[in-house]
C-alpha cells in the first residue's frame, strides 16, 4: 500500500476543516455525497392519496417542490463528495474524568478535546506525544466562545488509531519513503547498506515499516 501525503489536508484535514456534526446527532452522519434528501427530513404532512386525479396532482406537484427544496437546502460540504477522511493529531495528556478524554494538538498547533461515548475504552496505555487518527472525524459547533470538539460515536472507538511518534515524525517518514520510491523500506534505516545477497533486513518492531541491519 502507498504512503499517504500527510500534509494532504483534503484526506488530513486539521480540525478546523474537520465537518460540523449534526446538533443532537448521538451517532454522525457519513457525509457521503447523495442526492437523496436527508432520512430524518419531515415527512410532509398531507401526503398525496392518488385517488383523486385532480388533488392528487396537485398534491404530487407539491410533494416534488418539498423534495427539491430539502435536496436543496443539503448543499454538500467539500468533505461530502469524499468517501473516507482522518483526522491525524498528536496527544498532549489523557483528562479522563467521566468520559474517556484525550486532550491533543493537530499540525497547527490547535488544540481540543477528543471524546469517546465508548466507556469501556482504556485509554491508558496512550502516552502523551503519540499520534492519534480518528477515521471520519466530526467536530462539535463552536458554542460560547470555545471551538468545540471531537466526539467518537459510541460503537466507533475501537476504530480509533495509535502511533508511537509525534506528527512530526510521521509526516518526515512518510515524505522520505514517497521521495526515494520506497528504496528506503530495502536498505537498513542506520547506515544505509541493502541486503545482500540471500540476506533479509529485519523490520523494526516499533513501527514495522523501517529496515535494519543488525549492525
Amino acid at each position: 500500500m502507498p504512503i499517504p501525503d500527510f500534509a494532504n489536508e483534503a484526506i488530513f484535514p486539521i480540525f478546523e476543516g474537520l465537518p460540523i456534526e449534526e446538533p443532537g446527532a448521538a451517532d454522525p452522519p457519513s457525509y457521503a455525497a447523495s442526492s437523496e434528501p436527508p432520512s430524518y427530513a419531515p415527512a410532509p404532512s398531507d401526503p398525496p392519496s392518488y385517488t383523486d386525479s385532480q388533488s392528487g396532482s396537485g398534491s404530487a406537484k407539491s410533494s416534488a417542490s418539498s423534495s427539491s427544496t430539502a435536496v436543496t437546502r443539503s448543499s454538500p460540504s467539500s468533505h461530502d463528495a469524499r468517501e473516507e477522511w482522518f483526522l491525524i493529531a498528536q496527544v498532549k495528556q489523557n483528562m479522563t474524568i467521566t468520559k474517556p478524554t484525550l486532550v491533543v494538538v493537530d499540525r497547527q498547533q490547535t488544540e481540543f478535546a477528543v471524546t469517546f461515548e465508548d466507556r469501556g475504552i482504556d485509554l491508558r496505555p496512550v502516552k502523551g506525544g503519540w499520534t492519534i487518527v480518528v477515521p471520519r472525524g466530526v467536530r462539535t459547533a463552536p458554542k460560547g466562545g470555545k471551538r468545540g470538539f471531537v466526539r467518537v460515536p459510541e460503537g466507533k472507538g475501537t476504530g480509533v488509531k495509535y502511533i508511537p511518534g509525534g506528527l512530526e515524525q510521521i509526516g518526515e517518514l512518510g515524505a522520505r519513503v514517497r521521495d526515494d520510491g520506497g528504496r528506503w523500506l530495502r536498505e537498513c534505516a542506520g547506515c544505509g547498506k541493502g541486503a545482500g545477497e540471500g540476506e533479509t533486513l529485519k523490520s523494526c518492531t516499533a513501527c514495522v515499516v523501517a529496515k535494519y541491519c543488525g549492525k
